[in-house]
């Protein structure tokens, strides 16, 4: 009997001594990397220049097929170039400031100088008349070194209780006593008053025109608060007639009436031939790529036993029976392959992608089972969603695609259904500065939501960015990089530790996932 037993567990030994190294042993796997080693080496998900250079013939075939407009007869201007429009003078004959301009540094050695000897002896220093009103007396005493001889003027004047009225228009300069030269600038301010008024008084009396403008490209609204803020108000005075231009609009026909004097008609003529001008359109493509990649690698097995000894064996000469029975799969029973009936251990790898079962006994049927499994899974998945939109320069355009998912709500006004967008969404405005470059004011929305269940919650991913690229060049924006690496061991407690043995008694598991996303824009303005 004792012989029977040894019997059926050699052969449990030697498959045991057979299955560890195979089991143990480290496997290569598709991705090159060691078992219980990184599973996934860190590079790209995906080649990037190869997507550009594929993605921009589709780019050139799309805007191929873009609006073309009926470009306008107007002579090519410099870019970044200024245009002249009109121009406004006034003067103001008590300024000084001009005088700054003509400064330079002098040194003066003078002593009991008559002030009318030293204003002469200044005049041809400096190349400006100096003329000394009758009221002013004295000599001047001065020693300075190296300073600007508007300074050494005003302080010496200063000194003297004399002040200076400067006429930049005829290069000359006046000096009176302080209260002299405050009485004729009093003078000289009502008299700038008086002939403002003259001036107003000779507008008011000119003819007023009506014009009516057609504007092509923009809206009278704009354009109307454009030149009224351009031109601003004209400075009035009682009893003298309104001089600023009127302006009406009619949005039904996109006209701009205007009713002014001939010299503000004409500016507003310029104004609005600079403004009403066709607008440059850009075609606007994004390429969101999202790619995830997988790799799974795990060994297991599964072990076991199923004996009985019938009544009329003896051991040592005594009646007996005896009964292993391995209860750690989901029945007792007969031993077959692929069942975890009778199993010691029930670690299998589950949807294997290949293995080998082991079963061994006396007789009809199998005392002995081992099963080895194991799995190496590796997968790849890219998607591109590709929003095309065209716009005018410096106006928002919006694409939108996707669901509207509703939202319960329930309050003591009952229950109420909200909808929120979740989908792909491309918002942008872009601006052409003019040197070959879009300046582009870009939001990217990309959100997933499982519509399987109620008020599902949404998978938000989004991009908000300013930018300036080239035109026509595809280029990435952004994107977002995420990965994830699990270990697993299962093991029969004590068994899975012996060493060499708890190999059968154990399933290690290795996940790696990592996911990806890109997003291009590809901006392009009409010719």
């Amino acid at each position: 009997m004792i012989k029977q037993r040894i019997n059926k567990i050699v052969p449990f030994l030697l498959w045991s001594v057979l299955v560890f190294p195979i089991h143990a042993c480290k496997t290569e796997g598709k991705s090159g990397l060691e078992y219980g080693d990184r599973l996934i080496e860190a590079k790209p998900t995906f080649d990037r220049q190869k997507f550009i250079s594929e993605s921009k013939e589709k780019s050139v075939t799309d805007y191929s097929l873009g609006p073309k407009a009926i470009q306008r007869d107007k002579e090519e201007s410099q870019k970044f170039s200024r245009t002249f429009v009109n121009k406004e003078e006034s003067f103001d004959y008590v300024d000084a400031e001009n005088l700054e301009k003509k400064s330079f540094k002098v040194t003066v050695n003078a002593e009991n100088m008559d002030i009318r000897t030293f204003s002469e002896m200044l005049s041809q220093v400096t190349d400006v008349n100096v003329l000394v009103s009758d009221e002013v007396k004295g000599v001047v005493t001065a020693k300075l070194k190296d300073v600007f001889w508007t300074s050494m003027l005003d302080s010496i004047l200063d000194t003297k209780k004399l002040a200076k009225y400067v006429d930049v228009k005829s290069n000359i300069i006046r000096v009176h006593d302080q209260n002299t030269v405050v009485q004729l600038e009093e003078f000289e301010q009502k008299r700038k008053q008086n002939v403002q008024r003259a001036l107003m008084l000779k507008k008011a009396a000119q003819p007023l025109y009506t014009e009516i403008f057609k504007l092509y490209y923009t809206k009278p609204a704009p354009v109307k608060l454009t030149i009224q803020e351009a031109i601003g108000k004209q400075a009035g005075a009682e009893g003298i007639r309104n001089i600023d231009p009127e302006m009406t609009i009619d949005e039904r026909r996109n006209l701009l009436i205007v009713k002014a004097r001939k010299e503000d008609m004409d500016l507003i003529s310029k104004l609005v031939g600079e403004l009403d001008t066709q607008t440059q359109q850009v075609f606007i493509e994004a390429f969101i790529v999202e790619v995830s990649d997988g790799f799974e690698k795990a060994f297991g097995s599964r072990f076991g036993v199923n004996t009985t000894d019938r009544y009329g064996n003896t051991i040592d000469g005594r009646p007996g029976n005896a009964s292993l029975v391995g209860v750690g799969g989901d029945s007792t029973g007969a031993l077959t392959a692929g069942s975890a009936a009778s199993s010691l251990s029930n670690l299998n790898v589950l949807n294997p992608t290949g293995g080998i079962g082991i079963l061994t006994g006396f007789g009809s049927s199998a005392d002995l089972k081992i099963e080895l499994s194991a799995l190496e899974r590796q997968g790849l998945t890219k998607v591109v969603s590709n929003p095309r939109v065209f716009t005018l320069d410096n106006q928002e355009a919006v694409i939108f695609q996707g669901d509207e998912v509703p939202y319960e709500t329930t309050s003591q006004d009952g229950t109420k259904v909200e909808f929120k967008e979740a989908g792909l969404r491309l918002a942008v405005t872009p601006s052409i500065i003019g040197d070959g470059n879009l300046m582009l004011n870009l939001t990217v929305n990309k959100d997933t939501v499982d519509t399987t269940v109620d008020n599902p919650p949404i998978t938000k991913s989004e991009l908000k960015t300013n930018l300036v690229t080239k035109d026509g060049e595809i280029v990435v924006m952004g994107g977002i990089y995420s990965e994830s690496k699990t270990k697993t061991n299962d093991k029969v407690p004590g068994l899975g530790d012996i060493p060499g043995v708890g190999k059968l008694f154990s399933r290690d598991t290795n996940d790696s996932e990592r996911s990806e996303l890109i997003i291009f824009i590809a901006p392009r303005v009409l010719q």
